[in-house]
Parts: structure tokens; C-alpha cells; sequence
């Protein structure tokens, strides 16, 4: 019986700890220049960075606004960096959605992307 007790304690911990876990997501925009700000972000309290913004051509093409920063931001997150944060890219922002519709309607496009 205490085993059987144990066993269904550890099944619902190990459920319901996930559930709870903490994100800590970072917003990084193109527009800062990441030699000034690497020293200033606790890479390792991060769990997640928004990279914002890249945006798409009529072909599904993906262009990065100012890549430089892109590239300092990425080489502190994963796969790169195995410590690091997660990296999402944010495509869009301000008037630079319009292919977005259509690249996601069309099989070559989103191949592209």
C-alpha cells in the first residue's frame, strides 16, 4: 500500500511541476545595438528572446533587420550557446506584414520561409 501511495505522489508531482515552471522572455529589438547591451542582459536568467524584427519578400524570402545585432543575439542562444535561451523570431512590425498573407497561402512561399 505505501508504495502504491509513493507511486501515485511521484506521477502527480511529476504532472504538475511542469505546469507551474517559470519563462523569463526577453524582447530584443533590431534596433539596439548589441555591443552596447550583451553586458547588460543575464543571458543565463532568460529562458526565451523575441528577436523583432525580420520581415518576408513575395517569395517567402526572410530578411533580418539589421543582422549584425541578429548575429550577437544568436551566438547567446541555443543551439549555439547550450546554456543560452531559446530564440523566436518575431516577423512583421510596423508596416511590414504585407506579404505575410500570402506567403502563408502559398506552398512555394512557405517552403522559401
Amino acid at each position: 500500500m505505501r508504495r502504491l501511495q509513493l507511486l501515485f505522489l511521484m506521477v502527480f508531482l511529476l504532472g504538475i511541476v511542469p505546469a507551474f515552471s517559470q519563462r523569463i522572455v526577453g524582447y530584443y529589438p533590431y534596433y539596439r545595438t548589441f555591443s552596447t547591451f550583451d553586458a547588460n542582459i543575464q543571458w543565463s536568467c532568460i529562458t526565451d528572446v523575441n528577436y523583432a524584427f525580420a520581415f518576408l519578400d513575395g517569395s517567402g524570402n526572410v530578411t533580418i533587420q539589421t543582422p549584425s545585432n541578429f548575429s550577437g543575439v544568436q551566438s547567446r542562444c541555443k543551439p549555439i550557446s547550450s546554456t543560452g535561451p531559446n530564440l523566436w523570431m518575431s516577423i512583421g512590425g510596423v508596416g511590414q506584414a504585407s506579404y505575410f498573407s500570402s506567403t502563408a497561402a502559398s506552398g512555394t512561399a512557405t517552403t522559401n520561409m
